[in-house]
């Protein structure tokens, strides 16, 4: 989970605007308790790595929101991040060290709002 953390922290701010358009959109009633937790880079960096695998996040928050009731969990965040991990079949933890980017053009049905960052956006080597 620690290094999941340090991959949504290091996410451009874009990638994590992103993210957390697609988790209000998805579960706005849980999205600003899930972002405002310890947790929530790793969530972040998990909706990423679910983007990039080829999978809509907004289908697999649903399913992990329905997997398990929510309303004692210690984490919320942490919670769905382990649930998202294991519906996507994604590694436990990004044993990876590369930066979580989003794909240059993704699907319109895995957008959650106008405006998803393009792979520009979380790059500093474009532009050559």
């Amino acid at each position: 989970m620690a290094r999941l953390r340090e991959q949504g922290r290091r996410l451009a701010l874009p990638v994590q605007d992103w993210s957390a358009a697609l988790l209000r959109a998805a579960a706005p009633e849980i999205a600003e308790q899930a972002i405002s937790e310890a947790g929530w880079p790793a969530l972040a960096a998990t909706l990423t790595h679910a983007y990039q695998a080829g999978h809509n996040p907004q289908t697999l928050l649903a399913k992990a929101i329905t997997q398990r009731e929510l309303d004692t969990a210690g984490s919320l965040s942490e919670v769905l991040v382990w649930h998202l991990r294991h519906v996507a079949g994604l590694p436990a933890d990004a044993a990876s060290g590369r930066r979580p980017q989003v794909p240059t053009a993704p699907t319109q049905q895995a957008r959650p709002a106008k405006g998803a960052p393009s792979a520009n956006a979380t790059t500093s080597r474009r532009g050559r």
